[in-house]
């Protein structure tokens, strides 16, 4: 009989007369007592790390050597939670439904590292739930609480209040790097970076860790990857694009399709239904506080979309025509516009990069 003899005692002895020893009794019923040496934390960690691993085969998830060493910075951190072959089980189960439902969606090594949190300390998983806005950098809707908070001033002060240790804090440091350059001389600028990786640390992956899916919010990086290889399929891209992206998600959808723009078979046609789909948002022209409007915003990403484009002035006619035909006269301006003032900006990201000839046929053809 494999047992925790203390536990098993303490158990027995419950439901003993007053006084008497749940040890004895054990001892009258298992003969032959072989004590099993105490499992070292190298050896837990080493069990758990293979199980770990062949999760992570099994269901196809391949790590970087970079993200490799990421997870074992931030698991040594918090393997003083896990000191039994139970705790290493508690983890497996959860992962082992948590992997292939949140595989391709959000990061991995956030998902483990925040699972073990769960797990062990409620407290400090709550802390991180409920500070979003103290956690991450907002780029696109700057947080209200700290939008005027250039120099962090007031961030820094939240964050000294928050109730947590030294190893918390290193871990927050680690997830978070807005938070860690609270502390810190470093700053991590390159914020597609963390999208890219849908860390937990990116605003628009942070609450995918902690609920389901909901579309009216989120978009799942699979719904984008099954969208853009739509592309020469008109009619299910456009019935596709209807059905997933809505103005509380635009913003986000976008980026994912510009981060998968090299599955794009046609990227005329993938223009062409984004500009009819926001010309169904009644925001569509609007401009909260420092965000640019739908319109506006799909017009630079546009730039991106037909960047391999060898027939960009001619992409750009069509989508003019198109615009035209629809009857969106308010539009047309906007889109000249665009392509007169980027095609000319040669140190711009944004730039179009028509020859001067190009660039004298559009004018000359939409002059009037």
């Amino acid at each position: 009989m494999p047992i925790d003899i203390q536990y098993v005692s303490s158990a027995v002895e419950e439901q003993l007369p007053f006084g008497q020893s749940g040890s004895e009794y054990i001892e009258k019923i298992i003969q032959l007592p072989i004590d099993l040496p105490t499992l070292t934390q190298e050896k837990i960690d080493h069990v758990l790390f293979d199980k770990i691993n062949i999760l992570l085969i099994e269901h196809k998830i391949t790590l970087s050597e970079d993200e490799i060493q990421r997870f074992q910075r931030l698991y040594f951190e918090l393997n003083k939670y896990i000191k039994s072959p139970r705790d290493i089980n508690k983890i497996i189960n959860v992962l082992r439904f948590r992997m292939p439902i949140s595989n391709t969606e959000i990061n991995i090594v956030d998902l483990i590292i925040l699972e073990i949190i769960r797990l062990f300390d409620k407290r400090f998983y709550e802390i991180i739930k409920t500070h979003r806005d103290l956690l991450i950098n907002h780029i696109h809707i700057p947080s209200v609480k700290y939008r005027l908070d250039s120099h962090n001033k007031k961030r820094t002060i939240d964050a000294d209040k928050l109730d947590i240790n030294s190893d918390q804090k290193e871990i927050l440091q680690q997830l978070f790097p807005a938070f860690d350059a609270l502390y810190t001389n470093t700053n991590f600028s390159n914020k597609d970076t963390l999208r890219k990786l849908k860390r937990i640390a990116d605003e628009n992956y942070f609450d995918l860790f902690f609920a389901s899916l909901d579309s009216e919010i989120n978009v799942s990086n699979k719904q984008i990857l099954e969208i853009v290889q739509l592309s020469d399929t008109p009619d299910k891209l456009n019935k596709a694009l209807f059905s997933t992206i809505n103005t509380n998600n635009f913003d986000f959808a976008l980026r994912l399709i510009i981060d998968n723009i090299s599955l794009v078979k046609d990227t005329l046609t993938l223009s062409t239904n984004l500009l009819d789909l926001v010309d169904t948002f009644q925001t569509k022209y609007d401009s909260p506080g420092l965000q640019l409007s739908p319109f506006s915003t799909l017009l630079l990403r546009i730039n991106d979309i037909l960047r391999g484009s060898n027939t960009k002035l001619a992409d750009y006619i069509t989508l003019l025509d198109h615009n035209y035909h629809k009857k969106r006269i308010e539009t047309l301006p906007l889109l000249i516009c665009e392509v007169d003032v980027y095609s000319e900006k040669k140190d711009s990201k944004y730039h179009i990069n028509l020859t001067e000839d190009e660039l004298a046929e559009y004018k000359n053809m939409h002059s009037k």
